[in-house]
């Protein structure tokens, strides 16, 4: 089990108390001095209308805000003042590799988690009871176009991957969205068994069902960034009845709750109303909260169980998981090679060369095709399924007790290792029934260039693919990106435009072009040694080599090598790249400014608060400290917007 405690990144806890989160970014207020508890054993949920801040406040408290945002408050666990509490996070989106089975995916989980000694067998059937993925444990995950297990079945690995840590708090933002009523419920049983082993668990919902709602324990309400209502589920009612906002019979209490604290825009008069009401229930909030103790100070540093695994022992872990997902993908191969087929008998039986000088340019025409088509091929599906799995590695990588679950290097190095077969395999299937039909240069070695140079451009091609995708944010930005690649490499292929009419800015783009160095080593290969037959109308000149077609094409200084040479450079460049993003792609995020809000029971209503953040940040905590000062002195408990302005402090 993980056990940290630490000022700046303290120990996933037991009892989470927080005060005055305050959360802004540029001029916008995302959450209002916001407070609440969490306690062990008891589910707590997060909830209301869209856009009040509920995943921020929730990020909050895990630490994994977005960095453009400026977080302050009072956070402490167990207790001792932090910035953020170790825990698990599971995320609204849940990714995985689609051919690895449930056990599969919590094991390898928990084998890079766990140190060498851990029993990993044992602690994945554990959880794989009290998470109920027992009976799919050996079904293969799926995704949104590969049948697997159900939704809520992916959820609950997702917890469960989570859980092979053993900690102590678990944060889930909206577990249940997307979910029947039925999966919905085993989701929240789920949690409610881990809750009743003793941990905290804070979770985001949306819209729950009744018997969902049911199932938790205590609740943060909140409306425009403001909490609304902090405390037990069974106390909710009571609660909005004292405030003047009973429940109706026929309403559900999550769904009252909710209405009760939106804004309804549909006039200024409503929207005036609507905020009457958010005002009078924050004001009760803020008056039932209570000041928080002084701090306990932190004195051990962070520690972790599980000593990270060496960079090899990680390699073939990925390995293994990186070849099984590539191996049990027999229907994208399958199209795949199905591609590689058709396009070769395709060009075969349209191309028919021969040694006449007609098929001088029927063969650059062929081979230009044949480059084109197979990096084209490259790329595409290259960038079409990086990124999503861009996104596992990004979550696995993310520092949780202060290191990822893997590195970057092994990783790499794991999942080149796992395709290179395939993509040499299919390039070479490919050139095998390509080859003969066209009649392309008839000897052994020239053939057998020919696969390993077509083999070297798709495995560069792809190296280029997996660049982009790191690269991209998004799928779709990835296929965005990739036509105009793939035009400019295009049109500087050797044959489209000459080096020197290549305008000056860009003329370092033909070095850059895999179209061009694979179509300037198979055209040197294929024109190596070949004698043409001159054209039989007198004085049309004529070609009689093959050195001589390669000088048309300014390739008369050209080698085998050189090509490939300059195709592994580019092949090690994208590598090297890609690695460097993924390594630097692990998330940085918000730190919270401690701020101890109330210290001796003192309380600001939402209006004297509003009226404080007006004043200039530069003087505000001056002010704020001489407003509670004045307050002390003269014992006023609470600070309301008349006392602020009466107390006219000197800023």
């Amino acid at each position: 089990m993980l056990k940290l405690v630490l000022c700046a990144a303290a120990s996933a806890s037991a009892t989470i108390e927080w005060r005055g989160i305050t959360a802004t970014i540029k001029d916008r207020s995302i959450l209002r001095a916001v407070g609440g508890q969490a306690k062990a054993g008891r589910l707590h949920a997060i909830m209301g209308p869209s856009g009040s801040g509920k995943t921020s406040l929730l990020s909050a408290l895990s630490g994994t805000c977005d960095r453009r945002l400026k977080l302050s408050g009072d956070l402490r666990a167990d207790g001792v003042a932090v910035d953020k509490v170790e825990g698990a996070y599971v995320r609204q989106q849940d990714v995985f590799y689609p051919y690895l089975t449930v056990r599969e995916t919590l094991t390898f989980a928990a084998t890079l988690r766990l140190g060498p000694d851990a029993d990993v067998p044992t602690i994945v059937d554990s959880i794989l009871m009290k998470t109920g993925l027992a009976k799919a444990a050996d079904t293969i995950v799926g995704d949104d176009k590969i049948r697997g297990v159900s939704g809520g079945e992916r959820k609950r690995l997702a917890i469960a991957c989570e859980l092979v840590d053993d900690p102590d708090v678990l944060f889930l933002d909206e577990p249940t969205s997307g979910l029947d009523s039925f999966a919905a419920q085993r989701v929240v049983a789920s949690l409610r068994t881990l809750c009743d082993a003793g941990k905290t668990v804070v979770c985001v919902i949306h819209q729950p069902s009744g018997g969902v709602f049911a199932a938790f324990d205590d609740l943060t309400l909140l409306s425009e960034g403001e909490c609304m209502y902090h405390g037990p589920i069974c106390d909710l009612d009571a609660r909005l009845r004292k405030e003047g906002f009973p429940r109706p019979r026929t309403a559900a209490p999550a769904e009252h709750a909710v209405e009760t604290v939106s804004v309804n825009y549909g006039s200024p008069e409503t929207e005036a109303s609507s905020r009457e009401v958010l005002a009078k229930l924050s004001d009760a909030c803020k008056k039932a909260e209570r000041p928080l103790p002084a701090a306990t100070p932190a004195k051990t540093k962070a520690t972790a169980k599980g000593p990270r695994r060496r960079p090899l022992a990680e390699l073939r872990l990925l390995y293994q998981r990186a070849r099984r997902d590539v191996s049990r993908a027999k229907a994208a191969t399958a199209i795949k090679a199905a591609q590689q087929v058709m396009t070769a008998l395709i060009y075969g039986g349209i191309y028919d060369l021969d040694d006449s000088q007609r098929s001088i340019q029927d063969r650059f025409g062929l081979l230009s095709l044949c480059v084109i088509g197979a990096t084209n091929l490259a790329i595409a599906s290259t960038i079409r399924a990086f990124p999503k799995e861009k996104t596992i590695v990004q979550r696995e990588r993310s520092p949780r007790s202060g290191r990822p679950m893997y590195g970057a290097l092994p990783y790499l190095f794991s999942k080149v290792a796992a395709e290179l077969p395939l993509s040499v395999g299919l390039s070479c299937l490919f050139g095998g029934i390509l080859y003969p039909l066209a009649k392309l240069g008839r000897t052994t070695r020239k053939f057998r260039r020919f696969l390993g140079l077509t083999a070297l451009n798709s495995v560069a091609a792809s190296a280029l693919g997996l660049l982009v995708g790191a690269v991209a944010p998004s799928t779709d930005a990835a296929l965005a990106m990739f036509p105009p690649i793939i035009v400019l490499m295009i049109i500087f292929n050797g044959s489209n435009i000459s080096d020197e009419s290549t305008p000056k800015p860009i003329k370092f783009l033909p070095k850059l072009s895999l179209v061009r160095w694979g179509f300037e080593g198979l055209a040197v290969n294929e024109f190596e040694g070949l004698e043409f037959k001159p054209f039989t109308q007198i004085g049309r000149p004529s070609l009689k080599t093959g050195a001589d077609a390669l000088t048309r094409l300014s390739f008369e200084d050209s080698t085998i090598k050189r090509t490939a040479v300059a195709q592994g450079a580019i092949l090690g460049a994208c590598y090297f790249q890609t690695y460097r993003v993924l390594k630097n792609a692990r998330p940085r995020y918000a730190t919270l400014k401690r701020a101890t809000v109330v210290d001796d029971g003192i309380r600001w209503t939402a209006d004297a608060e509003a009226r404080l953040q007006k004043i200039p940040g530069f003087v505000r905590g001056r002010v704020r400290g001489a407003a509670e000062k004045y307050a002390r002195e003269n014992g006023i408990t609470t600070i309301t917007d008349e006392v602020f302005v009466a107390l006219k402090p000197k800023k």
